[in-house]
């Protein structure tokens, strides 16, 4: 995945959204930002919009170079 990091520590959040908003145009990262060479979505909810965690996941790649937790959350 292009997105993650080769070092460090990465999260990946998949969040099923009802009411959260792209923000790509005004946004410095995502695929439309400001940023070069990002391909991730900006998106904004407003405050205090509550998620139920659906699962918690250490994945783990093949070459171990870019593990990762990937986080799935349900907007409430």
């Amino acid at each position: 995945m292009q997105f993650l990091r080769t070092t460090g520590k990465n999260c990946l959040f998949v969040i099923q959204s009802k009411s959260g908003r792209l923000i790509e145009a005004v946004a410095k990262y995502g695929i439309h930002g400001l940023a070069p060479g990002q391909n991730e979505y900006e998106v904004l909810f407003s405050p205090q919009t509550r998620f139920d965690v659906l699962a918690v996941e250490d994945v783990l790649s093949p070459n171990k170079e870019r593990d990762y937790t990937r986080i799935t959350l349900d907007e409430l």
